[in-house]
């Protein structure tokens, strides 16, 4: 999930000719049926970014570590798919079938978008305390670092509820068993 789909711009400015951060992360987002919600998986290019220093790095191959067993459902998209499923003995792959995700992933019924209205509305908010500063936006944007994308991650993360969690599975015809 890649979340940056604004651009922000001053009043007045000319926004042709202006080119959009292409700095990026990936976001893994993991929920329970119950409600319940992992910590977020945040994917970027560097092996040790400067501004995570002292933090935790999680190991390349985390599922090898998370030692239940799961049932995983993946949309029907290329770059999604596991080469040997058979490599990870506790995970069971269900792929969706062909233009269904929206109507079969629980996190494309409204978690996701629950998660970005949070992840926005804290950035809008950081944002405006930042602009009777005088600078531009762009200039605003650009002193935001990768630990405070990822400190508002886990806070947006954790501000989406267990009841629309439990809405969202439901949605998608997920129940739990007893």
């Amino acid at each position: 999930m890649t979340i940056a789909q604004k651009s922000y711009y001053t009043e007045g400015a000319d926004k042709n000719g202006v080119k959009a951060s292409k700095e990026r992360v990936t976001i893994l987002i993991c929920v329970g049926i119950n409600g319940k919600k992992k910590d977020p998986l945040v994917i970027g290019k560097s092996k040790k970014p400067r501004s995570l220093a002292k933090i935790f790095m999680i190991p390349r191959d985390i599922i090898s570590i998370i030692n239940k067993k799961v049932l995983l459902f993946i949309d029907n998209c290329r770059p999604h798919h596991v080469s040997d499923p058979t490599k990870y003995r506790d995970i069971k792959i269900v792929y969706l079938p062909v233009n269904t995700t929206s109507h079969c992933q629980p996190l494309d019924a409204g978690i996701i978008n629950a998660f970005k209205h949070h992840y926005f509305s804290d950035l809008n908010c950081v944002l405006a305390t930042l602009i009777p500063t005088g600078k531009t936006i762009d200039d605003l944007t650009k002193t935001i670092t990768l630990r405070e994308a990822i400190e508002w991650i886990q806070q947006a993360l954790e501000k989406v509820t267990q009841s629309t969690i439990i809405n969202c599975f439901t949605k998608c015809h997920f129940y739990p068993c007893n």
